[in-house]
Formats: C-alpha cells, sequence, structure tokens
C-alpha cells in the first residue's frame, strides 16, 4: 500500500484505538515479516478471486489457517526434513563460526545451545555449519569438527522457549541411538549428551554458577530469546539482527544524508517558528492586558481567566490572518514526504527496522531495553577479546532536557 492508500485506510492520523490492539501484531523479527508476507499473498488470492468470481471470503478464516498451516509444517517436521535436504539453499555458511566457537571454547568460557529445534534438525544443521558433515561446503578448507557437540557444556534441544525461561519442567536425556528421550530422571547434564525440553530453572539446578549478568545468551528472536532471559533471569544478552547491516549501508549512502540533513533542517525550523510564535502570543498578551485588580481576590482571578481566554481567542484569529498557520501547514507536509522517502530507502513495504516517522520503532525500544548488545552476525564477535568489556554510551532521559516555556 501506498502512503496516501494507508491514510484513505486508516485514516490521516493511522492511530489505532487502545482496544483494537488484540488485532495487532508487532512484525519484530524475520519469523513474523515471512509469516505477514504468506498472509498478504493468500489474501491477494482470495481477493483476484473475490473480483474475477464475486465469491467472499473471511479474512480472519484465512489468517487463521496460514497460522495453522505453519504450526504444522513445524509441529509434524516437513520444514525441517525439507531444510535438511537442501541445506546448501537454506542455511547461511559462515566459515568464521568453527573459528569464533573455538575461540571461545579456549579462552576458557562455557557454551550452551539452546534451541527450540529437535535433536535431528540441529545436528544436521550444526554438522553442516561446523563442517562435520560430508555436504559441508567447510569440508575443504581444513576447518572441520569431529563432533561439534564437544564444543558445548550442555546442548539442550526442543526447549520449547520462550517457556524455557519461565517454567520449571526438568531436562530428558536424549538417546543418539534410538532417537527417542529417556524416561529416567537427569541428575547431571554432561558435555557430549543431549537433553530435550527442560528449563533454566532446572539448568542452573545443575550449573548453580550459571547465573545473572555472569550469562550472555545469544539469539535472534527478540520475544523467544532476549526478553524473556533477560526479565526472569537478568541475564546479558546479545540480539543478532540479520538486517543491521542493511540499515547500517543504508544510512551510509549519501542520498540518505542528504535527506536527514534536510528533515533536520525542517524539524529545527518548525522548532524555532513554534517558540518565534509562542513569545509573540505572550508580548501581544502583556501588551493588551485590561485586567489590573488585585491578583489575590478570587473575584480578580476569575475575570483575569475570563480575558486571558477572550484575548487568546483574539490572537489566534490575527495570526490565523498573517497565514503563518499555513506555513506551518506547508512544512509539515514536506517533513511528512521525507519521512516516507526515508523510510521505503529501507524497505518499501516495511521501512526502518528501527525508525518510524523519524522516530525510534517498537523494535528499537525493545532492543535497547532488553539487549545488551546487537550485532548482524555473532562472529563480528572475533573482533574483540574473549574478555572484552563494552561500555555502551550514556542515554539522556527525557527528564535530562529542560524545555523553557
Amino acid at each position: 500500500m501506498t502512503h496516501s492508500e494507508m491514510e484513505d485506510f486508516y485514516g490521516a492520523s493511522r492511530h489505532i484505538p487502545f482496544g483494537d490492539m488484540s488485532k495487532m501484531r508487532p512484525l519484530h523479527d524475520l519469523f513474523s515479516m515471512a509469516e505477514a508476507c504468506l498472509i498478504a499473498d493468500c489474501i491477494e488470492i482470495f481477493e483476484q478471486i473475490k473480483r474475477t468470481r464475486g465469491e467472499a471470503y473471511s479474512a480472519s478464516a484465512i489468517i487463521d489457517d496460514v497460522q495453522a498451516a505453519i504450526r504444522d509444517v513445524h509441529v509434524s517436521g516437513e520444514m525441517h526434513n525439507a531444510v535438511i535436504q537442501d541445506l546448501d539453499r537454506f542455511v547461511k555458511l559462515n566459515p568464521l563460526l568453527p573459528d569464533l566457537l573455538l575461540h571461545l571454547k579456549r579462552s576458557g568460557k562455557r557454551l550452551f545451545l539452546c534451541t527450540n529445534s529437535g535433536f535431528k534438525y540441529a545436528h544436521h544443521a550444526m554438522s553442516y555449519v561446523m563442517g562435520c558433515a560430508p555436504s559441508s561446503k567447510l569440508m575443504s578448507s581444513g576447518n572441520v569438527m569431529c563432533d561439534w557437540k564437544e564444543l558445548f557444556d550442555v546442548v539442550v534441544c526442543s526447549a520449547q522457549k520462550p517457556d524455557f525461561f519461565f517454567t520449571k519442567k526438568p531436562f530428558r536425556h536424549w538417546n543418539q541411538v534410538t532417537d527417542r528421550p529417556s524416561t529416567q530422571p537427569v541428575g547431571s547434564l554432561d558435555a557430549g549428551e543431549v537433553y530435550v525440553h527442560g528449563s533454566v530453572f532446572a539448568l542452573q539446578r545443575a550449573k548453580p554458577d550459571w547465573v545473572g549478568k555472569g550469562v550472555l545468551y545469544i539469539g535472534d528472536n527478540l520475544r523467544a530469546d532476549i526478553v524473556e532471559a533477560r526479565r526472569w533471569h537478568g541475564w546479558r544478552t546479545a540480539a543478532v539482527i540479520d538486517e543491521l547491516d542493511r540499515e547500517i549501508d543504508t544510512q551510509s549512502s549519501p542520498f540518505f544524508t542528504e535527506l536527514h540533513f534536510l528533515r533536520s533542517t525542517l524539524r529545527n525550523l518548525l522548532s524555532d517558528l513554534q517558540m518565534t510564535m509562542m513569545q509573540d502570543m505572550k508580548d501581544y498578551l502583556r501588551h493588551h492586558q485590561v485586567c489590573n485588580l488585585d491578583p489575590t481576590d478570587a473575584t480578580t482571578i476569575s475575570l483575569t481567566r475570563v480575558n486571558q481566554d477572550i484575548l487568546l481567542h483574539e490572537y489566534h484569529q490575527n495570526y490565523f490572518m498573517m497565514n503563518e498557520d499555513e506555513l506551518l501547514r506547508v512544512l509539515e507536509k514536506e517533513l511528512q514526504s521525507i519521512n516516507v522517502e526515508l523510510s521505503s530507502l529501507f524497505n518499501p513495504q516495511f521501512g526502518s527496522m528501527f525508525r518510524t516517522d523519524g522516530h525510534p520503532s517498537l523494535f528499537a525500544f525493545a532492543t535497547r531495553r532488553y539487549a545488551d548488545l546487537y550485532m548482524s552476525d555473532v562472529c563480528n564477535m572475533l573482533n574483540y577479546s574473549a574478555n572484552h568489556r563494552f561500555y555502551p554510551p550514556h542515554a539522556l532521559h527525557m527528564v535530562s532536557t529542560r524545555l523553557h516555556l
């Protein structure tokens, strides 16, 4: 939809009443955006059928069916099996990943893998990216791991995140020969073994020192990984945001820089105009004040307020005649046009992940609040020592600045 089409459909303000929020879902990661695109494609198909055949459809029913299909292909394993059959196509290979894990392991760091995927899928994917599988492109590079599980102190599959962070479900040992979970209770979490289900509660019972700020949890899903790990356990968190490279490249382009400068100039001009008009209004009221009685008397206060209202009404009538209001509307319209153009530079359909009309998006707020670090690729950590300390810049809060009125 174009900007004008959105305004026609949702209204010029694009305000969504609080009661309608149950029908809204944020696009906060690649998974949700892929789901939204699939739903949009299906709706478009039914729209074409409606136009050509006149057959009506229920949009909510389409959404329910799409979401049910997504759940089914995950639960049944069909999606994972399709990926396993064509790892070259679906798995993004990074030759630096084995180097990063070996670097952390040799530096004395204790590593654990926690994934919602089943062991079969996790094993094929990890073997491929670590160079263990015969089909892996890393085989020819000499950077081959005999068994990727040797790098991790604990391996957890089918973790059922985000429930993993706030339930007290026990672990079950996964038998790698029979491909079935054991019914025996798990007393300890041992390296080289695989465990399923479980919880952070059970993890910390087996590893009592894996608590609080001593843990850095790295994930690519804010809701399923970062938010709950931070809220429930106070872990340090790092978000992997694949779109970050594109965001940075776009912001570094000459055209974006030019538009950003123009937008900043317009904002400053609008602010200066407002301050000038506000001062003009104060001067107008001060020079036309007609009520000059005792300010402590209740009757005087009431008369003063009435007189102020009359003067304000008179001022705004004169102000409108001076065409300053028209000037503000022209500048605001130009500012809105620049915001739309800037947004389309990132993505014509969705805009920037971090900005909406020049203001931080919901995703940006969540990242800032729950992620201590964020990066486009986990292997960027190879640029730092295993004991590097990050000191982020201090961000000013709203109360850190004062507006003089």
